[in-house]
């Protein structure tokens, strides 16, 4: 006795009944970046270009630290028509790694390829030091610039600047002027000793961590001109 093939063995036909292939698990999905924050991460993907006959159910995504072990699943399918995903909480500086899979009617389907993203590091701020002929040194700064693996969503990430003074060799350094806020632009080293030189740097503050020191600047500080018009030479070097 012989049996039909679509009533012993369901899956010999295809949804239709037509005698067609049994569902396959679907391709794989193609990652691509999108943004980047201080302390965010989103990234899209374009779906597999074979679903597997049934369409895709969802997709299965995984994390790690090192692109090679430690991958750990995110709860839960993530919807087959979102597209995108967004990981947050991050610190900036961080790496991290990504695949994610189709899940079709007959299973999942391969990994995609692994994709590579970081929070990006705010670059170092461009800074000038200019003798103020007042005894002082005044000090200026540019936001830093988006860096090339960087883009414009960490420039709002800045909550303030930490400036140092050298006094001579750029190996000791000491924190100057307290806490700079974000909308600091201008510093005035008041009180140098006349013909006194000092190095100067500079770098943003971040929620989690700082940024790349600027270029280590340096000025001479000058005589203040006294009341008669001559050098006071009594000058001294002020509060770092």
């Amino acid at each position: 006795m012989t049996s039909s093939p679509g009533r012993d063995n369901p899956r010999a036909v295809n949804g239709a009944g037509d005698g067609g292939a049994a569902d396959s698990p679907p391709g794989p999905p193609t990652l691509r970046r999108s943004t980047r924050g201080c302390h965010c991460i989103v990234f899209r993907w374009d779906p597999p270009s074979r679903d597997g006959g049934e369409g895709i159910v969802g997709y299965e995504l995984q994390t790690s630290s090192d692109g090679a072990t430690g991958w750990t699943s995110r709860p839960g399918l993530l919807p087959a028509a979102t597209g995108w995903f967004l990981e947050g909480g991050l610190k900036p500086g961080s790496v991290r790694y990504y695949r994610l899979r189709a899940v079709g009617a007959a299973g999942p389907g391969p990994w995609s390829a692994v994709l590579q993203d970081a929070t990006p590091i705010v670059g170092g701020p461009d800074m000038t030091a200019t003798a103020n002929g007042t005894g002082g040194i005044d000090l200026s700064w540019e936001e830093p610039a988006p860096s090339a693996d960087s883009d414009a969503h960490a420039m709002p990430c800045i909550t303030g600047y930490q400036l140092q003074v050298s006094d001579s060799d750029s190996t000791v350094w000491r924190d100057l002027g307290g806490t700079l806020g974000r909308g600091a632009r201008r510093y005035s080293h008041s009180g140098v000793q006349a013909g006194t030189r000092k190095l100067y740097r500079i770098r943003a503050v971040t929620a989690g961590a700082v940024g790349g020191w600027s270029t280590i600047v340096s000025a001479v500080a000058e005589r203040v001109a006294g009341p008669d018009g001559t050098d006071d030479e009594d000058g001294a070097d002020g509060p770092p």
